[in-house]
């Protein structure tokens, strides 16, 4: 019984830090997606806690522990250097608009949020009128991330369940499922991992009910 927790508990914490590794990406690019009417839910999870979260199931001197610390440093070195680019940015922005006459700074401000006003306007429209295309459209967009973030990460469910790939071919559809599972969402698999625990949990107890305390 505890290998078999394990297994599910490692997949599905897996499929959990793969799921918040593309929401913190795509919070990168919250702006662009918002004007094509796409709405990024940010996690109030940290790749920390997830960590903290799969540490139950997944063993620290495992691989599949490795390349989950490795995804989460890289996530976060990721949404550091993100960060340092946008403070860039804004200076620049800060700067150019310093140059700009101050006569001149409004028209120019106003002329370029109608043209971006224009230009997301139908695509916006589109998504409004149809809340599941919305929604259709983000998780296609999270899958696709989800499946090169579990390639270069090496995070395979074929090999996670013991299953061997056996050729390229093969062992890319383990990556595929990964992506597409990551599409669930952070908040869906941190609560099927809670799941998994209070039925672990439930069954240790069960199981001492059972057998009774130990003698000494």
């Amino acid at each position: 019984m505890t290998d078999f927790f394990s297994t599910i508990g490692t997949i599905v914490a897996a499929f959990f830090i793969l799921s918040l590794a593309v929401e913190t990406i795509l919070d990168n690019f919250r702006g662009i997606l918002a004007l094509a009417g796409i709405t990024v839910l940010k996690s109030k999870l940290t790749m920390d806690d997830a960590l903290a979260a799969t540490a139950e199931f997944v063993r620290p001197d495992s691989v599949e522990y490795a390349r989950f610390s490795g995804l989460a440093a890289l996530v976060k070195a990721q949404a550091a250097a993100a960060d340092t680019t946008k403070a860039r940015c804004t200076e620049i922005m800060n700067a150019l608009a310093g140059a700009i006459n101050p006569a001149d700074k409004d028209a120019i401000i106003e002329r370029e949020r109608i043209w971006l006003a224009e230009m997301a306007a139908p695509i916006r429209a589109a998504m409004e009128r149809d809340e599941e295309k919305r929604v259709f459209v983000l998780r296609i967009i999270s899958a696709a991330i989800g499946v090169v973030v579990a390639w270069y990460a090496d995070i395979n469910i074929l090999q996670i369940t013991g299953t061997a790939p056996g050729s390229p071919d093969v062992a890319f559809i383990g990556y595929v499922l990964c992506g597409l599972a990551a599409a669930g969402g952070s908040s869906f698999w941190h609560d099927q991992l809670d799941r998994i625990r209070n039925v672990k949990q439930l069954g240790q107890q069960l199981v001492s009910i059972k057998t009774g305390p130990i003698q000494a």
